[in-house]
């Protein structure tokens, strides 16, 4: 099947939080890779265009194909990285109130700065449109925790797929990880 703008940009309008959406979406991207550059420009108008309660959603899409296009070859990685400074910063700018969507966003940049999926100095360009005044970013304090679980790699995803999709509070994070430790008891 060829690709074609206005199928992609209907995938677009239905893709939802589920992570077989995402992965589902991504893979198809990933299949018509030949046409990242198209794919990547349908996706940053239509993030613009999204209200804001789907662009971390969009922000998902983007991790997963950019995660799991990078063993057939770079050509998201670089179309990515054309629009990724602006695309953050219309993301951050409609989230300003929002401090979880932050922290996911953070989230985001902190697995791709790990995973040296882009340099640090394009990480830090990104970081830099994370709105003034919320404390450090997560992804600056190196704080990795165990968050969204479309965030995670392919691997790490099937290990988890019994975990809820609700990202866990830092809080809980680290009591589960002391019960399984023994440091407390989980009554």
């Amino acid at each position: 099947m060829a690709f074609n703008t206005g199928s992609f940009v209907g995938k677009l309008i239905e893709l939802n939080t589920s992570q077989q959406s995402i992965q589902t979406l991504s893979g198809w991207a990933i299949h018509h890779r030949r046409n990242a550059q198209q794919i990547v420009d349908v996706w940053f108008q239509q993030l613009t265009k999204s209200p804001k309660e789907r662009k971390l959603l969009f922000m998902f899409l983007s991790n997963d194909i950019i995660q799991n296009s990078k063993r057939k070859g770079n050509e998201f990685t670089q179309e990515f990285s054309r629009v990724l400074p602006d695309a953050l910063s219309h993301t951050y700018k409609s989230a300003v109130d929002d401090i979880k969507t932050i922290k996911q966003i953070d989230r985001i940049l902190a697995i791709w700065k790990e995973r040296e999926i882009f340099g640090k100095d394009f990480i830090d360009k990104l970081q830099s449109h994370r709105p003034k005044g919320l404390g450090k970013a997560d992804s600056d304090l190196g704080i990795l925790g165990d968050t969204d679980n479309m965030l995670k790699s392919p691997s790490k995803r099937m290990r988890s797929s019994s975990n809820s999709e609700r990202p866990r509070s830092r809080h809980s994070y680290q009591i589960s990880h002391q019960v399984r430790a023994g440091k407390c008891s989980a009554g």
